[in-house]
């Protein structure tokens, strides 16, 4: 990547920092309401644990000033690190990372677009579809066509949405 797009930062995608948080969660013992521990918790209070430690981590990001964001992230730190250390430490893992869309110098109507790789992942998608719904392509400029097609209505989209947020 150094070598076709010198100097630009890697981003992380903030969506799946967040996201893979759960792939690390281990569910450990709970403290009940009269102060005994339950060592195997139920799959509701698994559920409420990850929907919980998803919502502090999403929080982290809902500004973009930098010093919020570490002080919101030393925050999510001290209230998660003794209940799910493995997955706090697999979020601070290149955390520096998902920082990056903050160095660049673009308008504030781009952020969302630098920020996460939802949007790459949608174009993918709607390209697989398509593709699907033609069948085999006859040419590769068949395929090149379809490439343009809807890279164009996408951009119109984004641009149409940037509009708004302007």
């Amino acid at each position: 990547m150094d070598i076709h797009l010198y100097g630009v930062p890697h981003q992380r995608c903030i969506f799946h920092k967040i996201k893979n948080i759960t792939d690390h969660l281990q569910y450990g013992a709970r403290r009940g309401e009269v102060g005994e521990v339950s060592a195997t918790p139920s799959r509701q209070a698994k559920q409420e644990r990850k929907r919980a430690i998803l919502a502090e981590a999403g929080q982290i990001y809902a500004t973009n000033v930098e010093v919020e964001i570490r002080a919101r992230a030393q925050v999510f730190r001290d209230t998660w690190e003794g209940r799910e250390p493995q997955a706090v430490a697999a979020f601070f893992h290149d955390f520096e990372q998902t920082l990056c869309y903050l160095t660049v110098d673009f308008p504030m109507a781009h952020v969302s677009l630098i920020r996460t790789t939802n949007l790459l992942e949608r174009f993918h998608k709607e390209i697989r579809r398509k593709q699907r719904d033609i069948g085999m392509l006859q040419s590769e400029a068949g395929g090149d066509v379809l490439w343009y097609m809807v890279a164009m209505r996408e951009t119109a989209k984004q641009r149409a949405l940037c509009r708004g947020k302007g």
